[in-house]
């Protein structure tokens, strides 16, 4: 797997990082029962963050076509002469909190009346939401007898990559979809990437300090 074994080693030495090891452990043929558990709760990890990415721009496509949509055509119809700069951004804030608390299939019902998404998506859409709900709630249940045995880790790895796989794809099938209403919106395509993160660490930073007072 690596062509300098030596130097691989190092760098997992300085790093510390133990899924490298595994992989080295791998490619010299020494097998690690705790680096291989390790690395299915990595790949558990990394599919987790890809469920919630998923999720999160399933809020954003609401907040796009119900809320900002709205609000232009609002803006054009008034030709700006009612607009409340504060309102606009306490009204937003509120929309976007009141999306991110709701669950995955409560979004998706929403979805389902936006003629902006084809029905092929929304069913793809729809199958990531069923394998996000399997990885979050029963995944374990499921495989804690598969995960006793190096073949069944093997197994239970590679399911999980596939279900990470999916998610990201489907995830971005939305975010092409949606790209062009960014656009219509007066955002282009860096714009809405800095929209989004802005945002997203603005109401789930508030979140987070509400649920520790």
């Amino acid at each position: 797997m690596f062509q300098h074994l030596e130097a691989a080693q190092v760098i997992a030495d300085q790093i510390g990082d133990s899924f490298i090891c595994y992989l080295i452990s791998r490619a010299t043929g020494r097998y690690n029962v705790d680096q291989h558990i390790e690395e299915m709760f990595y790949v558990y990890g990394r599919a987790v963050f890809s469920a919630n990415v998923f999720e999160w721009r399933l809020v954003l496509a609401i907040l796009q076509i119900e809320f900002l949509k709205n609000a232009q055509k609002e803006m054009i119809r008034t030709k700006g002469k009612s607009f409340d700069q504060q309102k606009f951004k306490r009204d937003l804030r509120i929309f976007l909190k009141d999306q991110s608390k709701k669950p995955v299939g409560k979004l998706i019902e929403r979805l389902h009346k936006f003629p902006e998404f084809d029905q092929k998506l929304k069913k793809r859409i729809g199958n990531a939401a069923m394998q996000r709900n399997t990885l979050v709630h029963r995944f374990w249940r499921d495989s804690m007898l598969t995960a006793v045995s190096r073949e069944g880790r093997d197994k239970i790895i590679e399911k999980i990559e596939a279900i990470s796989a999916s998610l990201d794809e489907v995830d971005s099938e939305v975010e092409a979809t949606l790209r062009p209403i960014w656009k219509s919106l007066g955002f282009d395509e860096n714009e809405s990437d800095e929209f989004a993160e802005e945002f997203a660490a603005k109401t789930f930073g508030d979140l987070t300090e509400a649920s520790t007072k």
